[in-house]
């Protein structure tokens, strides 16, 4: 493994530069991590949010020739951002850039069907008590009005982004593609080949206890997961 290898992360709905710090840390030496903020995310907060995943990847395409340099990369993201990792290798598999040693993506279902429920829509208390209840909001944001203002239309923004998210490709990336997924999670498809209509080669499966949110409680696992055999990238699979 290079000392230059960098892990470029894509961040959940409502999640900024700063939403994979414990992953981040316990990453191996010689590897590091930057997450990038969307537009009203973040450093970026008083940009206009996107509401399309596609345009959200648009927007990042400069950030990840600035980021890597050159240099090795990999691309990762959890929920919505595991999307937005999917649509941005689709723009830099059109681009001129070298694309990534992996993709990793986590916590999702496969993109290629309209999903059945749209908490987008929700009325702002249900909405927000269902994205509690995924452990997407500490208790306390909810509890502090000033918060739920400020951190509401993030929320709502992104979750429609990810819910209008469909892709019915058959994608033939060389890239190798690895899905993280919580054996709780009932967002995450759970057959073997869930994939198997969007990616010509199948990807690697490795199952975690735990809920949506499973990666912050198996963050060494993750960060192990995320970067194990880069460099000449070996297929991971199995269960943590």
């Amino acid at each position: 493994m290079t000392a230059s290898l960098r892990v470029i992360a894509f961040p959940f709905a409502g999640g900024s530069s700063l939403s994979y710090a414990k992953i981040a840390r316990a990453l191996p030496a010689g590897v590091s991590m930057v997450t990038l903020d969307p537009p009203g995310h973040g450093r970026r907060m008083a940009q206009p949010l996107l509401t399309r995943v596609e345009a959200m990847a648009l927007d990042l395409v400069p950030n990840i020739r600035e980021e890597t340099g050159g240099s090795p990369y990999i691309l990762f993201g959890h929920s919505m951002g595991a999307y937005l990792a999917l649509a941005m290798l689709d723009c830099l598999a059109q681009s001129d850039m070298p694309l990534p040693l992996r993709l990793v993506l986590s916590g999702v279902a496969p993109p290629d069907r309209p999903q059945p429920e749209k908490l987008s829509a929700l009325p702002p208390p249900q909405f927000l008590a269902r994205v509690a209840a995924m452990g997407g909001m500490p208790a306390e944001v909810l509890q502090e009005p000033a918060l739920v203002e400020l951190f509401g239309p993030i929320l709502r923004a992104d979750f429609e982004a990810a819910e209008s998210y469909v892709d019915m490709r058959r994608h033939a990336w060389s890239v190798p593609v690895l899905v993280l997924r919580g054996t709780a999670d009932r967002l995450t498809a759970a057959g073997p080949d869930a994939w198997s209509a969007c990616l010509d080669r199948p990807p690697a499966i490795l199952d975690f206890p735990g809920g949506h949110f499973f990666l912050f409680e198996r963050a060494a696992q993750v960060a192990a997961a995320i970067c194990a055999g880069a460099g000449g990238i070996d297929a991971v699979a199995g269960s943590a």
